[in-house]
């Protein structure tokens, strides 16, 4: 999810007490992590027609530790089942090696739709364009 990239940079925001940016980035940060799950869904069907196990990275910062309660919240009102990483890395698809190496980063999902070459779905596509990069960007430098 690209917003992640911002949550290391959302520790200067925070120092500098924008009360607005600071809820702006909250509201963001929860709907992009939302709309996560349902890029997840929409590749893991295209790709293995089934849910996967994911796994979920956190890069843990004051940010990330002020939102955790409410990332995990929102997760289970959309029926996240936690799993340990071991169980996660259980799913026959990690056995997977995309062998796709780019500049950007990519979820493991992207990458094995990379390696065979298929487009996203127009909803993926469509929820990549909604994250607002630019704002990110502005606010969090």
């Amino acid at each position: 999810m690209s917003i992640s990239g911002s949550q290391l940079m959302s520790d200067d925001m925070l120092n500098k007490h924008d009360e607005k940016s600071v809820e702006w980035l909250k509201e963001t940060y929860l709907s992009s992590s939302n709309n996560a799950l349902i890029i997840s869904h929409e590749l893991s069907a295209m790709l293995f027609n089934r849910d996967i196990k994911n796994i979920l990275l956190i890069h843990i910062n004051s940010f990330t530790v002020e939102m955790l309660d409410a990332l995990l919240t929102a997760y289970e009102k959309q029926h996240v089942k936690f799993v340990s990483l071991p169980n996660a890395l259980s799913d026959e698809i990690y056995q997977i090696n995309p062998n796709i190496v780019r500049d950007r980063a990519y979820t493991f999902l992207n990458q094995v739709r990379l390696s065979k070459g298929l487009k996203n779905p127009e909803i993926v596509e469509k929820l990549y364009a909604s994250i607002p990069e630019d704002k990110l960007n502005t606010i969090c430098r």
